[in-house]
């Protein structure tokens, strides 16, 4: 099926269709001619990251939550650009090695489409860090309130449950791209992860029985 000769009455609003139609949301965005659109995601996913970021942290203390809430937006396609264009030269890589087919250009926009779920918890976050700041960046769990660590641990379970389908949707997208299942998506990126986090092991192992 080719979307990019659908009429626009046929074409899917990919914040809504990427929960029920994620590859075909994911394909749509990956021959999207509207730079306009890509634009937008970069800026969401870019801001999405940047609030995460600032999570269990003093951020506050030392900027401000206002340097945070406009700095973030305005620096979020920056940071949204650099991180799928590293995703996106991982990922082709490492698909080759099981005979994907996808470009460096569709991977980083499917990496990007796959960031959509995501983009719906940025208005939660906002109103988290002006309705409860001391909840939000507060870094040490003891130093909560009763009332604190009752809404952080809601919030934090919303936010978990998001970023599992999220991983979903992106194993899709990855998959999509590349002409690929879904688990050989997730494979894709999960390799790199684990890699990190064994190498990461055996660095502090290293360290700790040099020490």
């Amino acid at each position: 099926m080719n979307l990019s000769k659908e009429t626009p009455e046929s074409r899917l609003n990919p914040f809504i269709s990427i929960w029920t139609k994620p590859r075909l949301t994911v394909r749509q965005v990956m021959e999207e001619q509207n730079s306009r659109l890509i634009f937008l995601l970069l800026v969401l996913s870019g801001y999405m990251s940047i609030l995460t970021g600032a999570l269990d942290t003093d951020f506050s203390d030392s900027f401000g939550i206002w340097s945070l809430v406009l700095g973030g937006l305005i620096f979020s396609p920056l940071v949204a650009a650099i991180g799928n264009m590293i995703g996106a030269i991982i990922t082709l890589w490492i698909g080759k090695i099981f005979k994907g087919t996808g470009t460096y250009d569709e991977l980083f926009r499917a990496l990007l489409a796959g960031q959509i779920p995501q983009i719906w918890l940025i208005p939660v976050l906002l109103l988290w860090i002006f309705l409860w700041p001391t909840s939000y960046f507060t870094v040490s769990v003891d130093a909560y309130t009763g009332s604190d660590l009752v809404l952080n641990s809601i919030l934090s379970f919303i936010l978990f449950v998001i970023s599992i389908w999220t991983f979903v949707v992106q194993s899709k997208a990855v998959g999509e791209a590349h002409g690929l299942s879904a688990w050989k998506g997730a494979a894709i990126i999960l390799i790199p992860l684990l890699t990190i986090i064994v190498l990461g092991a055996l660095f502090i192992a290293a360290a700790t029985f040099a020490y």
